[in-house]
């Protein structure tokens, strides 16, 4: 299985690293390439010419501030995953990143966000049923 990390420069953090690592661990067998693009409006171009060679994309987008530039691209990761038929998991999140921080501090969030975000590919490839909503149950003081 060959999974694709593309992620946007602009990032404060580089965790392809740790990620992969992560990924290998769980599931040795896989390939792992990583992708850097300029902007976060590259990331969909990015996409599109790996998904043909790709069994699953993940795209990250970790800003400190939201702009309209967002939406704008995960439109696009829709488009092209729809077009390719490859999935595309698109991690667009605000980051705090851009705190001070010593490096030792540094590399326990990256590993922690790379645990993260591996946790959500494992469970999407082999543990689907993860996904499924939870409703919990009110007790009688809540009420």
């Amino acid at each position: 299985m060959k999974i694709s990390l593309i992620a946007c420069s602009k990032q404060e953090v580089d965790f392809f690293e740790e990620l992969s690592a992560a990924l290998n661990a769980v599931m040795p067998d896989i390939s792992v390439e990583f992708f850097y693009v300029p902007s976060e409006l590259d990331i969909p171009f990015q996409a599109k010419k790996v998904s043909g060679n790709s069994d699953l994309i993940a795209a990250f987008y970790l800003y400190s501030e939201k702009n309209e530039n967002n939406a704008i691209v995960l439109d696009k990761l829709i488009n092209i995953e729809l077009e390719s038929n490859t999935k595309i998991l698109k991690f667009f999140e605000e980051s705090s990143f851009g705190e001070a921080l010593t490096e030792e501090d540094l590399q326990l969030e990256k590993e922690n966000i790379a645990q993260k975000f591996a946790e959500i590919i494992v469970n999407y490839l082999h543990y689907p049923e993860k996904f499924k909503p939870e409703i919990e149950e009110q007790t009688e003081e809540e009420l």
